[in-house]
């Protein structure tokens, strides 16, 4: 049976004095296991993700978070507690059992405090820790060369990193070329190249769409159980905390007001969902008009991308218009277009400024459409 690894023991923290964000949050993590947070935005999920990670605006109020590791004295590895006694898998040397209050040790600055910080792995909400301008299998690189990889199978762990997340394919595609989903799988390759005993994923899938969220979670799902690295995550989204972890907690106004197995997380968490009534409007005129609008790419590898393939939609004056679609189907493609920061292949867009209606394709400051500045 699993020992347990990580154990949290009731978490405070307050950033104004007084006023708790989370409040005594308490819960375990056994090693190679999965545990969720659950609960509306602003409820406190990601401050004790930060908290466990180690973030130092995040120090707990009150309260432990405590990990339960085997220790190498001699080269300061840390290993799940089950190896304590084996031989250290870099020196050799006898692994020691040590339960360490994590927060004690880092700000001791100890050795062992930042033995456990270097083998915990976070994946935020959005691509920003991807580099835009490089290649997915250079991001990976970069990760595999900071934590001291061989340099000699460097390329070649990079490659396998991105085939466990299924992108095998996109190997030499920029970052900012990539879709949502393709960038989050590319930061989840990155987590796993560090080779972690505890990875938080911090909404993993808040941004994508229904189908493309089911893609990322199952290579996450996938990647967990081959890697039997330790998974704590935090969605909004009920179907995520289901579909990937076997218990979790239900958060509510910065308390866990449950805890259980996940699916029975999800049947409370979908109990207290509000069936939400939208009132429509419908403005009196058009104040953008899209006609045949199309946007192809030429690729050295794909050849001729039509990202967005004749496009006909009118926006009325005060209506909130929607663009769905999955990931890598032209939805910012469309706007960008719309507001003047990408040229249209084919097609007029044209936006009405007061009475005058502006055509997008005219360039006007730095290139742009002429209506870019009300926009």
């Amino acid at each position: 049976m699993p020992e347990d690894f990580l154990i949290v023991r009731d978490l405070t923290k307050e950033f104004t004095p007084g006023l708790p964000i989370v409040r005594n949050i308490s819960f375990t993590l056994g090693e190679a296991k999965t545990f969720g947070l659950l609960g509306k935005s602003g409820q406190g999920k990601s401050v004790i993700m930060q908290a466990i990670r180690g973030v130092p605006e995040y120090e707990p109020t009150s309260g432990e978070i405590i990990f339960r590791v085997a220790y190498c004295p001699n080269c300061h590895w840390v290993e799940y507690p089950s190896q304590a006694g084996e031989p250290c898998p870099k020196c050799s040397t006898g692994m020691e059992f040590r339960e360490v209050n994590y927060w004690e040790e880092l700000n001791k600055q100890s050795r062992i405090g930042k033995s456990i910080h270097d083998r915990i792995a976070i994946m935020p909400q959005r691509g920003f820790s991807l580099y835009s301008e490089f290649p997915a299998v250079e991001n990976i690189r970069r990760v595999l060369l900071s934590i001291g990889y061989p340099e000699a199978e460097v390329d070649l762990r990079a490659v396998e990193l991105l085939s466990s997340v299924r992108l095998q394919h996109r190997l030499l595609h920029l970052g900012r070329d990539l879709s949502g989903g393709e960038k989050q799988r590319v930061i989840f390759a990155m987590c796993l190249a560090r080779n972690p005993l505890l990875f938080l994923a911090d909404e993993p899938t808040g941004t994508l769409d229904p189908i493309t969220s089911v893609v990322v979670s199952n290579v996450i799902k996938e990647a967990v159980e081959k890697s039997r690295v330790s998974l704590l995550l935090t969605s909004h989204w009920p179907e995520a905390v289901k579909m990937l972890t076997e218990e979790a907690i239900l958060l509510e106004n910065g308390e866990a007001v449950m805890k259980g197995k996940s699916e029975d997380i999800y049947r409370a968490f979908m109990e207290k969902v509000e069936k939400l009534e939208v009132q429509r409007f419908k403005g009196v005129k058009p104040i953008v008009k899209c006609e045949g609008v199309r946007k192809w790419y030429y690729t050295f590898d794909r050849g001729l991308v039509k990202a967005v393939d004749g496009v006909d939609l009118e926006i009325y004056e005060g209506e909130v218009f929607g663009i769905v679609g999955l990931s890598g189907s032209g939805k910012t493609t469309l706007a960008h277009m719309i507001i003047g920061l990408k040229p249209v292949t084919q097609g007029k867009i044209v936006v009405r400024i007061g009475e005058e209606w502006i055509d997008m394709g005219i360039p006007g400051p730095d290139e742009r459409g002429r209506a870019t500045i009300h926009m």
